[in-house]
């Protein structure tokens, strides 16, 4: 979870903890028809904000998802490009072992590949 998702996610759980505790002191002290109004309002706003929870929940299971599976082909390039590179590496060593022993006209072993130098 990103570092906005966390704080949206603190300050829904703070602003429930509010209402819940003003909720709670409201019953203790007795309801009046504008408390009662007020929790009402309140209650509509936490059901507000558990939805809008709920949706950024399945927004980031969504994010993680495609990341995941934009990050699987990028693997797989990353191999090839690994690979590639050491094909070239080899060629390399092997052309300079070749302009090394160009002087000699006996074939020369280079890692279990025999190279004759013309």
């Amino acid at each position: 979870m990103g570092f906005g998702e966390r704080v949206q996610v603190e300050n829904h759980r703070k602003e429930k903890e509010a209402m819940t505790s003003s909720r709670q002191m409201s019953a203790e002290l007795g309801t009046s028809s504008s408390d009662a109004a007020q929790r009402r309002q309140l209650q509509k706003e936490n059901a507000q904000l558990r939805v809008k929870l709920t949706e950024l929940l399945r927004e980031l299971e969504d994010v993680r998802d495609e990341r995941e599976r934009l990050g699987q082909p990028s693997d797989v390039v990353s191999r090839l490009q690994a690979k590639q590179i050491a094909q070239h590496a080899d060629r390399t060593r092997a052309i300079e072992v070749q302009s090394f022993f160009r002087s000699y006209r006996s074939p020369v072993l280079l890692r279990g590949t025999l190279y004759r130098i013309e």
